[in-house]
């Protein structure tokens, strides 16, 4: 049973350098300090959010499209099955009842 090798991690330490450490922290703060100063105009933040709002807009929109599309029977199918309905009645020359073209009707409102 050997142990595992210990892993030299000390090359790693970003406080080895001071000096370069210290001016990676000055950089971050002012930039971090400018960025909060800065003062966005109402143009400049709806640009800001019309990328994620596009994005929101786009995902409702697929949502929605996929819901309508498995919850409904695609209305080609709604259409030929009342053509054949109706096409069936001409043929037999029969008077359909009321319930029977109410049902037909009800089809093509999607109900």
């Amino acid at each position: 049973m050997n142990p595992e090798p210990a892993v030299d991690l000390s090359p790693l330490d970003p406080t080895r350098d001071p000096q370069r450490w210290e001016a990676l922290v000055a950089r971050v703060v002012t930039r971090a300090v400018a960025h909060a100063r800065r003062r966005l105009t109402i143009g400049a933040q709806l640009a800001a959010w019309a990328r994620p709002a596009l994005a929101v807009a786009a995902a409702l929109a697929l949502v929605a499209w996929a819901g309508a599309a498995i919850s409904s029977p695609s209305s080609e199918a709604t259409r030929l099955s009342r053509v054949q309905v109706v096409t069936d009645w001409a043929y037999e020359g029969a008077a359909p009842s009321a319930g029977q073209i109410i049902e037909v009707m009800g089809e093509s409102n999607g109900t």
